[in-house]
């Protein structure tokens, strides 16, 4: 771990609001290291929170107030179904009724700007952008646009890092509100066996990028079969840290195709376990956050229809990224009629029924319950694929693990 600085006994009592799944410690270290990276964009993002907090906090009270529930944190966009990319078992292009390689599927800058400006009155801290490949060529400028209009709510933008051209990290020296996460599953020929051959060229030269910029930046991996376990090492996260990521973020892949037996497809069991273990133990050797997905729903539960929603790139409003259906769209109704429907409500209510678990991995059959009883489908590819394989004999006892 880093020698603590000044910096660091500041941090510290900022984030006693921590949730347990989070490292105070490690927190506090990584806000020294983003003050170490580049001091004057920390300080300014530190100061700009500290006086905004009030008043998000009084319009959070409000909604709940008004609803009897929470609105929540992150809003999540798809400013673009389409990406560059073919990875292994893509989750975006399960979802859609199209694919990933249509360049039309595009979100109008209008309406992101719409959704935003509604996810920011009903008390939403955050902004998360996800494709497709948010920052393609198609979709690039309608995102800068939206950082520069939205400057006062932050941004987690997920990108596989081919198009980070100048206009682009202009807009990310500029815009301190943003906090890039580079999607990838390992070091070089490792993330090229799920992401394509010559993938891993583009995360290796944004991070160039971005390092030579020095704007901070995070890692979104999928965890598989084939590399838990270099995850897992400390060699492959001191890689990235020492070329300036602040976090990791480790989702375990899931069947969402159906298909969980192969190389890069999902984890077993014991591995799952094995992999949980070695990353708690890797924290201790590394100033980076390390994130498992599946750790924080094992604390907290799912956050689908109460901590975040997602819009994807027809305007479609779905309480999560993996649901395949709709609960309304902004091109006719406001975000808070929707995300207040008795569809939502529903849906919220499978929490209490399956609490500290992801509903779609465990409850596929009552979301698409849910989703008939509202009139709106049965919850599309990925709910019916999972529903299916809950019948299979070999995937319930030798992969499906409970998050």
């Amino acid at each position: 771990m880093a020698k603590k600085n000044p910096i660091y006994y500041l941090a510290y009592p900022s984030v006693l609001w921590a949730r347990p799944w989070f490292r105070k410690d490690v927190i506090a270290l990584t806000a020294q290291r983003a003050f170490e990276i580049n001091p004057l964009m920390a300080l300014r993002t530190g100061l700009e929170y500290i006086t905004k907090f009030p008043g998000m906090q009084r319009k959070r009270h409000n909604f709940a107030k008004e609803h009897g529930f929470r609105p929540p944190r992150i809003m999540v966009l798809s400013p673009s179904d389409y990406c560059q990319l073919s990875c292994e078992g893509c989750l975006t292009d399960k979802l859609r009724s199209g694919s990933v390689k249509d360049k039309s599927k595009i979100l109008d800058y209008e309406l992101m700007d719409s959704a935003v400006t509604q996810a920011k009155e009903l008390g939403s801290v955050a902004i998360g952008l996800m494709g497709g490949e948010p920052l393609h060529e198609f979709s690039l400028n309608n995102v800068l646009e939206l950082l520069d209009a939205h400057n006062d709510i932050t941004f987690f933008i997920f990108t596989n890092g081919k198009n980070l051209n100048e206009d682009f990290i202009e807009s990310a020296k500029k815009n301190r509100n943003a906090l890039y996460f580079l999607s990838c599953d390992g070091i070089g020929e490792v993330s090229d066996q799920s992401r394509g051959k010559g993938s891993f060229q583009y995360i290796d030269s944004a991070i160039n990028k971005l390092s030579a910029e020095k704007i901070p930046y995070a890692l979104s991996f999928t965890v598989r079969a084939n590399n838990w376990e270099h995850l897992s090492e400390i060699e492959t996260m001191k890689y990235f840290e020492e070329r300036g990521a602040l976090l990791s973020l480790f989702f375990p892949y899931g069947a969402m195709d159906g298909i969980y037996e192969g190389e890069t497809r999902m984890m077993k069991k014991e591995s799952r376990m094995e992999f949980g273990q070695r990353l708690t133990a890797l924290q201790d050797q590394t100033n980076m956050i390390l994130m498992d997905y599946a750790g924080v729903i094992n604390f907290k539960g799912c956050r689908a229809a109460t901590g975040h929603f997602f819009i994807n790139a027809n305007g479609d409003v779905g309480p999560c990224f993996t649901f395949g259906g709709e609960m309304g769209n902004i091109k006719n109704d406001p975000l808070e009629r929707i995300i207040t429907s008795n569809f939502a409500a529903d849906f919220r209510r499978l929490h209490e029924i399956y609490p500290n678990n992801c509903l779609v991995n465990v409850a596929p059959s009552e979301i698409r319950r849910i989703t008939s009883n509202h009139g709106k489908g049965d919850g599309g590819t990925i709910i019916n694929n999972l529903s299916a394989i809950h019948e299979d004999k070999v995937y319930m006892q030798d992969y499906h693990v409970e998050f």
